[in-house]
């Protein structure tokens, strides 16, 4: 009997989870590292903030995590198994590459990701939405503001979780640039053929006046 797509699929997800609680129960420092720990004491005494490097977006979701009852170092390690999930779901939601998703999110250097205590974890998830959003706007199911507000909410978030996303606001906006640009020259395109067919009328006008 042959083993159908989806029980695979539930495999993997079960195992993918499994192997990344066990990354770091198994790692004798809990995959901790001094960034950690910075995110941690930022979570811990937030809504002060005591330093200006780290953005406030995964602390804060940190802290959120913390009131339902476990400590930061704990509320960490589910935000972790909670990004892994998050992308799988709404791979699985929206059909938007589900096989390439398990089989990259089972990869040993992605487990690591999500197991320690960083705020790529929680990048990614957000990155993975981005990436849907902008497959929707190249295949204009998207208006322009829908768009833009789509956009600027999704980029807004990403850069409150880290800075690197300033990167993605740069790409983001040549990209618009260059879409703008298209827009222009057929316009432009399309004066010029209006302005040319103007002055032959008005040459035809005149060449039968005289």
């Amino acid at each position: 009997m042959k083993i159908k797509e989806k029980h695979i699929q539930i495999i993997l997800v079960i195992a993918v989870i499994v192997m990344t609680i066990l990354r770091f129960l198994l790692n004798e420092k809990g995959r901790v590292s001094p960034d950690s720990i910075r995110f941690i004491r930022f979570a811990h005494v937030f809504p002060v903030i005591d330093n200006t490097i780290t953005p406030t977006g995964y602390p804060l979701a940190i802290k959120l995590i913390t009131f339902f009852g476990s400590d930061e170092f704990w509320s960490s390690k589910i935000l972790g198994i909670l990004c892994l999930s998050g992308i799988i779901v709404f791979a699985k939601w929206k059909n938007f590459f589900l096989r390439e998703v398990l089989m990259t999110c089972c990869l040993f250097s992605f487990v690591s990701v999500f197991a320690a205590t960083l705020s790529e974890a929680l990048m990614l998830l957000f990155i993975f939405i981005l990436l849907f959003i902008c497959r929707n706007i190249t295949e204009k199911k998207y208006g322009f503001k829908t768009s833009v507000i789509y956009l600027s909410l999704i980029l807004i978030v990403l850069y409150n979780i880290r800075y690197t996303a300033l990167f993605f606001m740069i790409g983001t906006g040549f990209f618009r640039y260059n879409e703008l640009e298209k827009i222009i020259w057929k316009s432009h395109d399309c004066i010029v053929a209006y302005f040319r067919s103007f002055c032959d009328s008005i040459s035809d006008f005149l060449y039968q006046l005289f």
